[in-house]
């Protein structure tokens, strides 16, 4: 029978004294703040804008002879669009996330999330770009692109877009037409708006609080081991 004034030889670890509670529970917090699973939802809500975006240049097109609108803001009112909420990308940043209360009354070209490529028909290239996003929606780590044919995609190649429409700009002005590719007011395309700064400092500034926080559970957690180990030791070796 042991005695129980004499050490046990093989204590049990109580992990969650050493830190290995606290480790675990800032692993999904950081789980929960950086997963990719939020930007990619909001990135295919908006690709569906477009595609709904798309569907009513089409029906506008086949009311007014294959000719789509001068510009997006055209298409407000009870023929075509009643909810403007399909023309805001979900991750654009201020101040076109401030304008949505005033849906649908004020809403005008400069409220938009989009780019929209006027002086284009239905009976046009269907690999004409129609419509994309602004670049700094998605952080300008790409776009969602609307073409003349119906078919919207995602591109992370956002210079080989604007090469594209360069060469769709030209390929018009040889034919005698003229393309406007209109910018809401709010874009800052390429300066780097004050708001996605901000949003980078926060993130790096949580980003290293984080892993500070790890580091720092991770060294108590070894020096708390090492103190026990040692003790251990000490007892085997000098039993009383």
């Amino acid at each position: 029978m042991t005695d129980p004034s004499e050490p046990n030889p093989y204590p049990r670890r109580k992990w969650v004294e050493y830190g290995a509670l606290p480790a675990a529970i800032l692993f999904w917090v950081a789980v929960f703040l950086f997963a990719p699973r939020g930007p990619n939802r909001r990135r295919s809500n908006c690709l569906s804008n477009l595609k709904c975006l798309t569907y009513v240049l089409a029906l506008y097109a086949g009311d007014n002879n294959e000719a789509f609108p001068p510009d997006l803001g055209t298409l407000m009112g009870p023929s075509y669009v009643s909810d403007g909420q399909i023309f805001l990308c979900p991750e654009s940043g201020p101040p076109v996330s401030e304008c949505k209360s005033s849906l649908p009354g004020t809403f005008t070209d400069s409220n938009l999330s989009y780019i929209y490529v006027s002086g284009l028909s239905a009976s046009d290239d269907p690999g004409y770009v129609l419509a994309f996003d602004e670049e700094w929606n998605h952080g300008g780590k790409g776009v969602n692109v609307a073409y003349i044919g119906g078919q919207v995609i995602w591109r992370n190649d956002i210079a080989a877009l604007h090469e594209q429409l360069a060469k769709q700009e030209a390929e018009l002005a040889a034919k005698g037409r003229t393309m406007t590719v209109i910018r809401p007011s709010w874009s800052t395309w390429p300066a780097r708006p004050p708001w996605l700064v901000r949003r980078s400092r926060v993130r790096w500034i949580a980003g290293g609080v984080t892993g500070g926080a790890f580091l720092l559970a991770a060294a108590a957690m070894l020096v708390v081991l090492r103190r026990r180990r040692r003790r251990l030791a000490a007892a085997l070796t000098n039993p009383t």
